[in-house]
């Protein structure tokens, strides 16, 4: 039977003769070699960039391991990075920190990749992989009311929220933001939408008469209260320190297209131009977009 570092096996025997004679013994395995355990990429600036690893180990370098140098390779990067490593750093320690070279590593607020570790056993270099997580926290980036038509008399409001990256709300059908200087907060009808996998989520809001409870150019902020949570997929939760707050825009709702074709006017059989047909008349700045 084969099983490795940290895994339980359980063996149970049972008399053939007698199915009430059982008996059961367990068995741990364990290493004294320090093997990563978990990598972390973390972003110690706010500019959702990988800047460090933090890395933990199963044991302490002690007992004649020592860590001699380490292979990251973070996806977006065109080749791995070898990083030596002075030993006596390490001594005695199971979590570590590496910086990395940020002008390699691309800006991405939820990376992943690998890495390999080469640890000396008295004088034996063991090379061993880990996978890297992400360990960024997610930021909010913008909030957005959608304007209304002209003969929109509903008393309801759209309310677009994105963020630097996925997340996921502890419920969807509850107002996430805390606005300032606003008496309190709107009703949330049914719940929030995402198309994106919880990059962007959409609100409709009643009782925001007069946009009195989100005015547009107020400061809006993700809401960390009344057990309220906002994380991303890999449950980092929500940075209100790097960007704690964003104002609150207001954005033309996207005219839908009516018609659309593709025209070959030079007889090529490659198009040259699109004709699109929509269903209203486009306002000056929808038409620059």
């Amino acid at each position: 039977i084969s099983f490795f570092a940290g895994d339980t096996i359980q063996v149970v025997y049972t008399d053939p003769d007698d199915e009430d004679d059982i008996s059961k013994q367990t068995f741990f395995a364990e290493t004294k070699i320090p093997s990563p355990q978990t990598v972390i990429a973390e972003d110690t600036n706010c500019d959702n960039k990988a800047d460090q690893l933090r890395i933990t180990f199963t044991n302490k370098f002690t007992d004649g391991y020592t860590l001699e140098s380490i292979n990251y390779l973070i996806e977006g990067m065109t080749d791995s990075v070898k990083v030596p490593l002075v030993a006596t750093q390490y001594a005695d320690k199971n979590e570590i920190l590496i910086p990395l070279d940020t002008t390699l590593v691309p800006k991405n607020p939820s990376p992943s990749g690998k890495i390999t570790v080469h640890i000396s056993d008295r004088g034996t270099t063991n090379a061993e992989t880990a996978k890297i997580v992400d360990g960024i926290f997610p930021t909010l980036e913008s909030v957005s009311i959608l304007e209304k038509a002209d003969d929109d008399n509903s008393g309801l409001d759209t309310v677009m929220i994105a963020f630097s990256e996925p997340v996921i709300l502890s419920s969807e059908s509850e107002w996430p933001l805390t606005i300032a200087g606003a008496t309190g907060a709107p009703t949330v009808i049914g719940k929030g939408t995402t198309t994106n996998n919880g990059k962007s989520w959409t609100f409709i809001i009643s009782g925001n008469t007069g946009n009195a409870l989100v005015p547009i150019g107020a400061q809006a902020s993700a809401r960390t209260s009344g057990g309220f949570t906002i994380t991303d997929h890999n449950f980092n939760p929500i940075n209100v320190s790097c960007k704690p707050t964003v104002p609150v825009t207001l954005i033309s709702r996207p005219v839908p297209i009516y018609h659309a074709d593709m025209i070959d006017l030079q007889g090529d059989g490659v198009p040259d131009v699109v004709f699109m047909m929509f269903e209203r008349k486009l306002k000056t700045k929808e038409d620059r977009k």
